[in-house]
């Protein structure tokens, strides 16, 4: 975070011009579109990450059969340069934009078309059905896309189909991300994962309070037996959350519910453990009453 002085030299509605004085008589002259409040240089880095950014550009692989890839660049006029230059289409997040969550999707979409004509459309598809839009296609030997997302739960599959291309990647890269041994098949590095999630399990104090549950459970039978209390006292209707409709996110609360519970839900030869699994589905029968 910048410390130093900062002060507004020009404003107006698409520019505007700061003076950062860093040191005593050190200038450093910024235009941004940001207001004041909004620099980054005055945000606490803590806060950064979490930043609107100002624009976004777009990197568009033009893939045509019969034909090499291409990069799709713009050959434009820029005026600070005095001549023509080759470009990436690309362009300002609108200050309408700027709590729109959507915001960097809407303006790439915006400004390619904006800048070479080429018309996107977008379809919103459900996760669970987001396999069948890559596996379908892809038994035709055909690809969906260059670059689609892919669950860690597939790539044992879509590997063993041959629908993965093999990535490149650094051996430095692979020390940084521990995670990518999940979606790595025969040392082939087939997909990089860009977040990761974990698993917390809460309780409501004020619930358990009316319920007349005075300690927080210890065991798993504890949790049972909370949760007991907290139906037959009327408290709740349903008090454990779990997922038991036909979809993926009910085999995912099994298997963190069988590693909660035993610290294993695979064998090393890559099956399932049936002790430790078979233990978590019938705890979770269990709370189906």
């Amino acid at each position: 975070m910048y410390n130093g002085k900062m002060e507004t030299i020009y404003e107006s509605e698409y520019m505007n011009l700061y003076d950062l004085q860093y040191r005593e008589g050190g200038h450093y002259y910024c235009a941004s579109r940001r207001n004041k409040d909004r620099m980054v240089a005055l945000t606490p880095d803590e806060e950064c990450g979490t930043m609107q950014p100002d624009a976004v550009s777009c990197f568009v692989v033009l893939n045509i059969k019969g034909q090499p890839k291409k990069l799709l660049l713009n050959w434009e006029y820029r005026y600070p340069v005095g001549q023509y230059m080759l470009s990436v289409p690309a362009g300002l997040i609108d200050k309408g934009d700027w709590n729109n969550p959507n915001a960097l999707v809407d303006t790439a979409i915006r400004e390619l078309t904006d800048e070479t004509g080429i018309e996107v459309v977008v379809n919103e598809v459900g996760w669970d059905d987001i396999r069948e839009k890559l596996a379908t296609p892809a038994s035709g030997g055909q690809a969906v896309a260059d670059v689609v997302e892919v669950d860690w739960s597939w790539v044992g599959e879509f590997y063993a189909a041959d629908w993965l291309e093999p990535l490149e990647v650094s051996e430095e890269d692979k020390a940084d991300m521990p995670t990518l041994e999940t979606f790595t098949k025969e040392d082939k590095v087939l997909a990089i994962p860009y977040a990761n999630d974990y698993r917390l399990s809460y309780y409501n104090t004020e619930q358990f309070k009316a319920a007349g549950v005075t300690e927080e459970p210890q065991t798993w039978d504890d949790v049972l037996e909370a949760c007991r209390k907290l139906k037959s006292t009327g408290t709740v209707d349903y008090p454990f959350a779990i997922a038991l409709n036909a979809e993926e996110k009910t085999s995912t609360c099994l298997m963190w519910l069988a590693y909660a519970m035993n610290g294993v839900v695979w064998n090393e030869d890559g099956t399932l453990n049936e002790e430790s699994v078979m233990e978590a589905l019938k705890y979770m029968e269990t709370l189906d009453y």
